[in-house]
């Protein structure tokens, strides 16, 4: 019996190091998204940064070039004005030439010539005015491109950071499902009436084995597997109650009701296992039904060493008793936070906005220091409440910079955990020593993170 008990607590610590190691794994994929999406949107900063001053280059570059075409430009017009000034002077001499006669035709021919070269230098300022132009258009196209191009690569970016965001937010809100469906109690079905909405905590489970199949020549063949039966407390304490009135000549035990058909094998459920879930009466009817039949056939000794098994056995229900209720009333009212609602008593590990929340499930509005059902609307109680830290000026949004920044609600979380350690510490301060000391061992994983040490629990100023 207490290498069952062992094992059973070991199982709960391994379940208990797996749901913080799974809080752990949560916290770190949390805090490393954060980090890469900072990491993302300074790196699509720097390429805005670059792609602005390649533009910018560009511009100042096509700039250049126009006031070089410019300058050409008025060279040229420089060179027309003098190449006319020169047609005018040769015009003058060609008069003079026609007056003073024959001698000077020659000289007229020549001003003709420079008159040609005139024509040819305005052509050739045409040409170059169109060269110009040309130039200025390629280049307004060249910054439209690049205009174009940069816009494009921005609405990529920003679709990718956009798709990121999403994906980081489905997976968190799956985490948070998983997280809130891991707080709420496992649900099983009694083999006896049938009711597959009992919680497992208020089950008594069996591993036994099931006839499955068959062999060559019909017989049936027996395959061992893991396959528990759960039985409600009320039909426990109906088979015990018919236990205890049906007449035996052999040590009454209770086994799993599918074993009289042949569908378990497992052995007798434990005294541990029954002393939770039967009531003290029935426990006690229990114990005095063996006891009757143990002590019918045993001598002086051995009643003595019944009497002191039976006194053992009395002892470890109710001590057993008093350590699952500590241990449920610890988890499910003081660390498990919860909708204050009667008929709806939702978890809730995480919540955004003010402190004055709404239930996801049935509507209802509370206070996040206290948790006090308010109707519909917690507002006006929350900047009233006397629970929450008097150092908190604003009562609604005590912690909006560390919201802004990603950091959470740390404000919230110290309140908290100063109410969950004297919840903590309010249960197990009336319970004995050793019935203390086996709380913490079982919900040691919890409690550490509380600050609370196992000296504190096993001091009497706890």
């Amino acid at each position: 019996m207490q290498r069952y008990q062992l094992s059973l607590q070991q199982a709960q610590q391994r379940e208990r190091n797996l749901a913080s190691a799974s809080q752990l794994a949560h916290f770190l994929s949390r805090r490393s998204e954060k980090r890469s999406k900072a990491d993302a949107e300074r790196r699509f900063a720097a390429e805005q940064r670059s792609r602005d001053e390649a533009i910018r280059r560009e511009a100042a570059e096509t700039l250049a070039a126009q006031a070089a075409v410019k300058a050409a430009d008025e060279m040229e017009r420089r060179a027309a004005a003098e190449a006319k000034a020169k047609a005018a002077e040769a015009a003058a001499e060609h008069a003079e030439a026609l007056a003073m006669g024959e001698s000077d035709k020659r000289e007229a021919a020549e001003a003709v010539a420079n008159q040609e070269r005139w024509a040819a230098a305005e052509a050739a300022v045409k040409a170059a005015e169109a060269a110009v132009q040309a130039a200025e258009e390629m280049g307004r196209r060249a910054a439209a491109e690049a205009k174009a191009k940069a816009a494009v690569e921005a609405a990529e970016v920003a679709e990718a950071l956009a798709m990121r965001e999403a994906e980081s937010r489905l997976r968190f809100a799956a985490e948070a499902d998983a997280a809130r469906a891991a707080l709420l109690p496992r649900r099983v079905e009694c083999v006896v009436c049938l009711d597959d909405e009992v919680r497992e905590s208020e089950a008594l489970c069996c591993s036994g084995t099931r006839a499955e199949g068959g062999d060559e020549e019909g017989g049936a063949t027996e395959e061992r597997v893991a396959s528990p039966h759960y039985v409600c407390h009320v039909c426990t304490r109906q088979m015990a109650a018919l236990a205890a009135a049906e007449p035996r000549t052999t040590c009454r035990r209770l086994f799993c009701p599918l074993k009289s058909v042949g569908r378990c094998e497992a052995n007798a459920y434990t005294d541990a296992a029954l002393a939770i879930a039967l009531d003290e009466g029935g426990f006690e009817a229990y114990l005095k039904s063996r006891a009757d039949l143990i002590e019918a056939a045993a001598d002086a000794r051995v009643q003595r060493e019944i009497a002191a098994e039976l006194e053992r056995l009395r002892g470890l229900g109710e001590r057993r008793r008093s350590i699952e209720a500590a241990t449920r009333a610890i988890v499910e009212d003081v660390l498990t936070l919860k909708c204050p609602r009667q008929g709806c008593r939702r978890a809730f590990v995480d919540f955004t906005g003010c402190m004055a929340l709404s239930c996801a499930g049935c509507g209802a509005g509370f206070c996040a220091w206290c948790l006090r059902d308010c109707g519909k609307d917690a507002h006006s109680h929350v900047w009233l409440c006397d629970a929450k830290p008097h150092h908190v000026k604003n009562s609604l949004f005590p912690d909006a910079a560390a919201t802004v920044l990603g950091q959470g609600h740390p404000t919230f979380d110290a309140h908290w955990l100063v109410r969950k350690l004297a919840g903590v510490r309010a249960i197990l301060r009336p319970l004995a020593r050793e019935v203390r000391l086996e709380v913490y061992d079982e919900l040691q994983a919890q409690l550490e993170p509380l600050g609370l040490a196992r000296e504190d629990v096993n001091s009497l100023l706890i």
